[in-house]
């Protein structure tokens, strides 16, 4: 498992299916590929809190899985912008689901990891030369382009935060299958 490093803190929350159906169309069906979306073009899932959603610059999603399983991963890179004393930084948090195959049926909960320990996870920012972290935060927001491509173009940062929910999501599925699905 890529965050076996120190105390990541994974928490699983029930997700709305409308909401997870709005991010799955964004993303093209081809696995192993990736969309950057603009945070505030990102669905609401209720997966954090305001004051933690406030602090987004972009989410990276990502699409996984191996022809020979019945599920595709969804891999959500929440990239936040933080600060501490005179420093700032983007932080990556990653949040995962599974859709089945056979019925298209999202899981019922899906699952945040927060503080991983990957490398790179925590990338320190340049300050302006004048100014304050808000008005960094908001050149990086209206600097920000949204991209996609292949998962090859991503960071090795980036990737292991995919290979990260998408291990836990796997042994999830694993342990315990009755629990990942809801069919309705």
């Amino acid at each position: 498992m890529m965050c076996k490093k120190g105390n990541p803190k994974v928490v699983w929350k029930q997700i709305q299916h409308d909401k997870i159906r709005q991010i799955a169309l964004r993303v093209p069906k081809e696995r192993n590929v990736f969309v950057s979306l603009k945070a505030e073009d990102f669905p609401e899932l209720n997966v954090a809190p305001q004051s933690y959603k406030d602090k987004l610059l972009s989410v990276d999603v990502a699409v996984s899985g191996c022809p020979s399983e019945d599920a595709t991963y969804y891999m959500c890179n929440f990239r936040r912008f933080d600060t501490n004393l005179n420093d700032s930084y983007i932080d990556q948090d990653v949040f995962g689901f599974i859709i089945d195959n056979d019925t298209q049926c999202p899981s019922i909960s899906g699952c945040m990891v927060y503080h991983g320990n990957w490398d790179g996870r925590t990338e320190e920012l340049q300050p302006l030369p004048s100014g304050t972290p808000e008005q960094l935060f908001d050149a990086l927001k209206q600097a920000y382009t949204p991209t996609s491509g292949d998962l090859s173009q991503l960071t090795e940062s980036e990737l292991r935060a995919f290979e990260c929910i998408n291990s836990v999501l796997q042994n999830e599925k694993k342990i315990n299958p009755n629990f990942i699905y809801e069919y309705h």
